[in-house]
């Protein structure tokens, strides 16, 4: 069945849905055809791209490229799985390549994601010894907040000490003997001071 009887069959609408659930991308642009290296000629839709699906034009009509490695003419290499770009490279060599290597996309983004983890950790490093830092400070400042809290607190019985409205220097007489030991209120405010 060609592609034109399908498109018939179930409408170009549903046609791109399928596309699109089946690559993840909304088919767009106009439908380009050129050749491979082994003169085999294919059409794909809108920029060659990974995710493309690349079809084979045959006598018979057209069918989803088979998985493997390619090379247009234009020397632009790619790789297929499922009919559609994997790999994708501006080329130079000649003739469709086929071997085990390593796909190259792979190995970047392994790459890729092992220097993001190192640089990740490299900061995380970073902000622990921040972290550290911050905390002996705030440990400093809640010691001198401690301090100061006291010595607010002396001052503040200072000022009580010197509002009160008893007279500076009891009264010394026979009437008040038994009170002789009260101390005044500099005396009050220097044993405060001292402790």
């Amino acid at each position: 069945m060609t592609k034109e009887k399908i498109l018939k069959a179930i409408g170009t609408d549903a046609w791109d849905k399928i596309k699109k659930l089946a690559f993840g991308e909304q088919p767009a642009g106009e439908v380009t055809e050129t050749m491979l290296t082994d003169g085999t000629e294919i059409m794909y839709e809108g920029a060659l791209a990974v995710g493309t699906l690349v079809m084979v034009i045959t006598p018979e009509g057209e069918m989803p490229i088979a998985d493997g490695k390619y090379e247009l003419e234009d020397g632009t290499r790619f790789t297929t799985k499922k009919g559609a770009v994997a790999t994708l490279a501006a080329g130079g060599g000649k003739g469709v390549k086929t071997g085990s290597k390593p796909q190259t996309g792979a190995i970047n983004q392994a790459s890729d994601l092992k220097e993001k983890i190192e640089m990740m950790y490299r900061q995380h490093e970073e902000n622990a010894v921040e972290l550290a830092a911050i905390k002996k400070q705030f440990s400093t400042m809640q010691a001198d907040n401690k301090a100061l809290r006291q010595n607010l607190s002396k001052i503040s019985r200072v000022l009580e000490i010197l509002v009160e409205n008893t007279p500076d220097e009891p009264i010394r007489n026979r009437q008040f003997a038994h009170n002789t030991n009260n101390p005044t209120k500099a005396e009050r405010i220097a044993a405060l001071l001292k402790s």
